[in-house]
């Protein structure tokens, strides 16, 4: 018989997915397409897209500064405090949506850029408490069924805000539509708040309350914990350039709307909660490693997928798309939930909020410089086009490429990884890919081994 998805969890913990029902409803607007949608319709280059994509992980930098205090303060505490200062700042970006045409875009860009910086370093210090508070909250047995239900529930809402966006934006061109939508980000910021106040607190262990010095360097030295952060860099590195690229190829290559683009995330975010069902109660058993080499593999067919539309060896069609889409959203719900686990099975209870710090701020730091770079990479590359026998050699045929080389670089870097308590990667895959699929997914869900 199916174990349930709530045997094995802490009381009052389901209030943590509606939280982040009502949390992905309000960042959506303020971090996701939607507001790479405001700045395009102003008339925004790859830079400033790369730009604004960077703010939200590199001020999540601010965590290592910021994590002295959460356990003088309190996990729930710190994090409350900070989830209710970023909330307000959104009904100024509402204002600025509403500023009239007459005032130039660079104005306009330029202050939803200050507004976004200060959103995003509110969210940067306060999200420093988040990751200590739930570890310690939920049990080591049942924290990928936990990971999975908070992507799935996350991940839903965002599914159906962008079909409400997708429905809601108007075709004319201007920014004044926007405003709505960044009211109703900051009401569904404040619902949001409401439920994080019923998640159960949980005492700081007097271990982690010590006064002394932090050992930073002795941290970041410890072997199992760096490796991670290491193939880490080297699979967001290629994030960052897929969250770049993607806009540029489908609206200004190949004419996309912004309404076709919205309903691409949304089939995407279908995808997600779909695998986030059946991965959440497998990584528990199959353990993460072999979950993350299996979506390096995914993620550079991927991007070597993208490569061929921007060549114009496959067509710009809805069957490919979808496709794509699917591929993206199987490989990073694969990351997201068996990362995450891995993350709270190697971080060691002494220090523990200082080693996610460290783990948040260096994937800040990848995730930040990454679209940047690539942003500027490709507004460089802008009207080189070359045919060769047919096939068109231009800034996206070239950078897809580079991408799946990197993701291919990643998958050489979780050789040195290890889990004590994990299935092998080729039984995994035999498994899954090769014997029986279906039959596997079924003996994994009802936790019997697979022969």
């Amino acid at each position: 018989m199916t174990r349930g998805f709530n045997e094995g969890m802490p009381p009052k913990v389901w209030n943590v997915w509606v939280f982040q029902i009502f949390n992905s409803i309000s960042f959506t607007m303020v971090l996701g397409a939607p507001i790479l949608l405001y700045f395009k319709r102003l008339g925004a280059s790859a830079t400033i897209l790369g730009i604004v994509i960077a703010l939200s992980p590199l001020l999540n930098t601010l965590q290592i500064p910021a994590a002295r205090y959460v356990e003088r303060v309190g996990y729930k505490r710190f994090v409350i405090s900070g989830w209710t200062a970023r909330c307000f700042f959104i009904l100024a970006m509402a204002g600025v949506a509403l500023l009239p045409e007459q005032i130039d875009a660079m104005t306009r860009m330029g202050l939803m850029l200050f507004l976004l910086i200060i959103y995003n370093a509110l969210r940067g210090i306060s999200v420093c408490g988040f990751m200590p508070w739930i570890a310690q909250l939920v049990p080591e047995q049942v924290r990928g069924r936990f990971v999975s239900l908070e992507q799935m529930a996350g991940q839903g809402a965002v599914v159906v805000t962008m079909l409400v966006v997708a429905w809601y934006l108007e075709a004319d061109g201007t920014t004044a539509p926007f405003a709505p939508l960044f009211l109703m980000s900051f009401f569904a910021g404040l619902v949001s708040l409401r439920f994080l106040h019923r998640v159960p607190d949980v005492p700081v262990p007097e271990s982690c309350s010590s006064a002394e010095p932090v050992p930073w360097g002795r941290m970041i030295r410890f072997a199992p914990f760096r490796r991670l952060v290491r193939q880490n860099a080297i699979v967001l590195s290629a994030y960052g350039g897929g969250a770049v690229l993607i806009l540029p190829l489908c609206r200004d290559k190949f004419g996309m709307s912004d309404s076709d683009f919205l309903m691409m995330n949304v089939a995407g975010g279908v995808f997600f909660v779909g695998a986030c069902w059946v991965l959440g109660k497998a990584v528990d058993f199959t353990g993460s490693r072999p979950m993350l080499v299996t979506m390096c593999g995914i993620h550079a067919i991927h991007f070597a997928g993208w490569g061929l539309v921007g060549a114009g060896v496959l067509p710009f069609t809805w069957s490919v798309i979808l496709f794509q889409a699917f591929t993206w959203s199987l490989g990073f719900a694969m990351f997201m939930i068996a990362n995450t686990r891995l993350a709270m099975a190697i971080v060691p209870a002494l220090g523990r909020s200082h080693f996610f710090a460290v783990f948040s701020v260096a994937h800040s730091l990848v995730g930040g410089v990454s679209p940047i770079f690539w942003g500027l990479l490709l507004d460089t590359m802008q009207g080189t086009m070359v045919e060769v026998g047919g096939v068109e050699m231009n800034r996206f045929s070239l950078l897809y490429p580079i991408l799946t080389v990197i993701m291919l670089a990643g998958l050489a870097a979780l050789k040195p990884v290890q889990e004590a308590k994990a299935m092998k990667t080729e039984d995994f895959l035999r498994q899954l890919f090769v014997e029986s699929p279906v039959r596997a997914i079924s003996r994994i869900w009802h936790r019997q081994r697979v022969p």
